[in-house]
């Protein structure tokens, strides 16, 4: 599992609502994107940011899902191409995502279950 897993069966377990379970993992890669985007480009910018999104969560560089092992790999100057809980995604230039994302759910006993990509 990514990083979603223990955050997700803690405010399952509290919210039992898939749906805002859901949006909280893809909240979080979004996150993750923009503090690695500030990482790659020394600068928390607008302009940076944008500028260094494409930098860390397209290819080419070294797939990675885990947040501190991108932010270990960028600080020793290795190129990233960081894949959080929400699929196999790629912004180009506009910043548009392309590739695919991936449907979880939550099941009746609390845990994750990893569905099906889906094409964007």
């Amino acid at each position: 599992m990514t990083e979603c897993t223990g955050w997700g069966e803690a405010i399952h377990m509290r919210q039992r609502s898939d749906r805002w379970f859901l949006q909280l993992c893809y909240a979080m890669v979004g996150l993750a994107v923009v503090a690695l985007a500030i990482e790659q480009g020394k600068n928390a910018t607008g302009r940076a940011i944008a500028d260094n999104i494409p930098l860390v969560a397209n290819p080419p560089g070294e797939e990675v899902s885990d947040l501190g092992e991108a932010l270990r790999l960028i600080r020793e100057g290795q190129d990233i191409n960081y894949q959080g809980t929400s699929g196999d995604i790629a912004f180009d230039e506009n910043g548009d995502v392309s590739g695919s994302f991936i449907i979880w759910t939550v099941a009746e006993n609390g845990s994750i279950v990893q569905g099906e990509k889906v094409a964007v």
